[in-house]
């Protein structure tokens, strides 16, 4: 997902809604708040409701104050806030805006748990069995050939391996590189071949893709049911929900909704035929559409698969723990077992010495 926040932390950004939904609501006077939460903040926040502050003196709206801001408040923030402007609901719109930077917290903190959690036993594996085979099996090679022992295939393996190691260290070098080209590839928000195979890679990878589906629904079902229930039209608050998706499969099915809508098909015409959105979600939203309460079928759409995401995570990582636990002791097992299986053989020679 991307992260729009490049001048204030989450954190910050929904702590700043949250105190401008209570001072708003208390009655006091958007410049009055600005100033209240000012005192407050952290100097770069301070320099950013400064600048805001400014702005609405200057006689901008506020919303087209915070659009000064792009790297800091989301187009998502911003849509709302001018909804609230037109309408007289500044306060509860920060409510909302709140709500939804800690629900999309929550989802971002899931997703990043699922994938740094493998990723960083595997990584400590092989970086100890990294230096295991570059510093210690080499000493332990030579005794071997001062004593003659005959080395088993295993040991001798890892030999060859660790002598590539030592001898072709720019291969693993250039695996690191190639790594943290995909990942930033991931993160690119253009168009891009790579981006679009990468990102349909990862929704097919068992458990981990599934996981990842369910969070995606429960934000599109959020964001849809939040962004109808503020008072913008249904096409408005898909684009902005696309905006904020980084994913450009999921990108592709949003574009493919907006056609359906825009061709007065609506959204359940389309997601029927898409495998990727479940049965559940598709009933959901094609009673919303027929009773014509499509933002609360979604928000409650949201809310169900908010658990499931619940119940994917506690799978994936049941699953997940003890398989990378048994890998990981496996591979320090056989490294392990072609340390010492030459020791054997060398006892025999020291004892026929």
């Amino acid at each position: 997902f991307r992260n729009n926040l490049e001048g204030l932390k989450n954190a910050e950004l929904i702590m700043y809604a949250s105190q401008m939904a209570v001072l708003l609501q208390a009655g006091i006077p958007l410049l009055t708040a600005l100033g209240t939460i000012q005192e407050n903040a952290s100097q770069r926040a301070k320099y950013i409701l400064a600048q805001i502050a400014g702005e609405i003196k200057s006689g901008k709206n506020y919303s087209e104050a915070l659009g000064k801001f792009p790297g800091v408040f989301p187009g998502f923030f911003i849509g709302l806030m001018e909804v609230g402007e037109a309408g007289g609901m500044l306060a509860p719109m920060h409510e909302r805006i709140a709500g939804y930077l800690q629900h999309n917290k929550d989802l971002k903190n899931k997703v990043l748990y699922a994938s740094i959690y493998p990723l960083f036993v595997l990584g400590a594996t092989l970086i100890g069995i990294y230096f295991i085979l570059t510093i210690a099996f080499p000493k332990i090679a030579d005794t071997y050939n001062k004593n003659n022992v005959e080395l088993p295939i295993l040991t001798q393996l890892m030999l060859d391996l660790s002598d590539f190691l030592l001898n072709y260290w720019y291969f693993p070098l250039a695996g690191l590189v190639l790594l943290v080209f995909v990942f930033f590839s991931m993160r690119l928000q253009e168009y891009s071949p790579i981006k679009k195979w990468l990102d349909r890679l990862v929704l097919k990878i068992p458990f981990y893709g599934p996981f990842l589906q369910s969070v995606f629904i429960s934000r599109f079902s959020y964001n849809v049911g939040l962004l109808l229930k503020s008072g913008l039209p249904l096409l408005k608050g898909l684009e902005m929900t696309k905006n904020i998706i980084n994913n450009l499969v999921l990108k592709g099915y949003i574009n493919e909704i907006m056609s359906s809508v825009h061709q007065g098909e609506g959204i359940t015409s389309y997601i029927k035929k898409n495998k990727f959105f479940p049965p559940i979600l598709v009933s959901m939203i094609k009673t919303g559409e027929e009773a014509g309460s499509l933002a609360e079928m979604t928000i409650k759409a949201s809310h169900y698969y908010d658990q499931e995401v619940e119940d994917r995570l506690k799978k994936f990582t049941a699953l997940v723990e003890p398989i990378m636990i048994l890998c990981a002791a496996g591979l320090v097992f056989l490294v392990l077992l072609a340390f010492y299986l030459p020791m054997f053989n060398m006892f025999k020679v020291i004892s026929g010495h």
